[in-house]
């Protein structure tokens, strides 16, 4: 049996004025991107929302305004213990698995990818390192056309040796989206 691959997307500053599903509620670029990439290299994906945590993407939420990054430690620290339950309810045990993240660093920082490792998961971060531009080209790609989005390796961070290190690691298989 094949081992899962999860994706990670990031909230985002730019919303909906009204309440819609959370994979339609945020309306950045960046954000309308990353699903276009998840759905192809992962079996699942999740939002990381720094007002509610751990949300599927058909949840239905109302449009907030808090950045992870604006809150003090030890509420990020809260927060990844409550987002690190929230996958041990979702998804059962976490080991084996693989997380593909792509959010900022902020997300993964205070626990919640050192928590992910420490479970027995992977945590790759595809986007590491590129500039906003340049992981906007990546996503823009993504959705037009799979094979130029895929081109050359993929430099991620990898969690498991620390969340500094850095290496490169095979791409994951790519799955196909519609007909």
């Amino acid at each position: 049996m094949a081992m899962a691959r999860i994706g990670l997307i990031g909230c985002v500053k730019s919303k909906l004025s009204n309440g819609a599903l959370a994979r339609d509620l945020y309306t950045s670029p960046l954000f309308r991107g990353r699903p276009a990439w998840v759905e192809r290299t992962c079996d699942r994906w999740f939002i990381l929302s720094a007002q509610h945590g751990l949300i599927d993407p058909a949840t239905h939420l109302e449009p907030y305004d808090l950045a992870l990054s604006r809150v003090r430690a030890s509420a990020r620290r809260m927060w990844s213990a409550e987002v690190l339950a929230a996958f041990s309810d979702q998804l059962g045990p976490l080991h084996g698995l693989t997380f593909e993240a792509h959010a900022g660093i902020h997300y993964l920082e205070f626990g919640l990818g050192a928590g992910l490792v420490h479970a027995g998961a992977t945590v790759v971060v595809p986007m590491q390192g590129l500039s906003q531009g340049r992981q906007l080209a990546r996503y823009r790609d993504a959705s037009r056309d799979e094979a130029s989005a895929f081109n050359g390796p993929v430099r991620t961070t990898s969690l498991n040796a620390s969340i500094s290190s850095t290496r490169v690691l095979e791409r994951p298989a790519l799955r196909s989206v519609g007909p």
